[in-house]
């Protein structure tokens, strides 16, 4: 990882990288096949939405982020998998309420 980025944006950048590991581990039923565009949003909105939950904003890189790969899948896409961002985002803010705190120095 890029010791030169700001922690908001490292933290970012794990939850982005997660989202991806549990979309391929912790499929859902009813998950339709993505291209990599559209995987890429959905991963996204996840980081941001995890982001969000423990008020790191990370709005200056996510929203151009999202925006260069909305011209490879549209940002419709992040609608119809909404669902699925709701159900990776909570299982990984479960995941961090269940951490014990620790000091960064």
């Amino acid at each position: 990882m890029d010791g030169s980025r700001s922690p908001n944006a490292r933290v970012r950048t794990l939850a982005h990288e997660l989202a991806h590991a549990l979309v391929r581990a912790e499929p859902a039923d009813d998950d339709r096949p993505m291209t990599y565009a559209e995987e890429e949003l959905l991963v996204e909105a996840v980081a941001y939405t995890v982001c969000g939950s423990i008020d790191f904003d990370t709005s200056s890189e996510t929203v151009p982020y999202l925006a260069s790969w909305a011209q490879a899948a549209p940002l419709a896409v992040i609608e119809a998998a909404a669902k699925g961002i709701d159900r990776l985002a909570t299982r990984i803010e479960n995941a961090l309420g269940e951490m014990t705190p620790v000091s960064v120095t």
